[in-house]
């Protein structure tokens, strides 16, 4: 994703302008979830971890149906923001529903046995 690049190059006003076109255009619930985790991404590089956890916390936390890949990626992306904020509880519970979908994702399973 064109953001992604953004981000890495520290383009971060370029990230949010494409996060706020990605939004509006709405398209799929797997993409919109993708531009939201580089978005929030963005804000913690700058040190607003606490932007970057509200802009997560209004993403897909709890799907109605079964959880996706994209669900998964959102905890892991949230519980890590929790973590470096120091809320272990948060973070635990989050990595926790990580694993319990997609237990290969990352390094989830070691962080969650890393938070006791």
């Amino acid at each position: 994703m064109l953001a992604d690049c953004y981000r890495a190059l520290k383009r971060y006003g370029a990230v949010a302008e494409l996060w706020d076109e990605l939004r509006e255009a709405s398209p799929g619930a797997a993409l919109v979830t993708e531009g939201r985790i580089v978005a929030a991404g963005a804000l913690a590089d700058q040190g607003d971890i606490h932007g970057a956890i509200q802009l997560l916390e209004r993403g897909p936390l709890r799907p109605s149906r079964g959880a996706a890949l994209h669900h998964a990626r959102l905890w892991y992306a949230l519980a890590d923001l929790y973590e470096r904020a120091g809320d272990a509880p948060k973070a635990r519970e989050l990595f926790g529903r990580v694993v319990a979908v997609e237990p290969g994702l990352a390094d989830a399973a070691e962080r969650l046995a890393g938070l006791g």
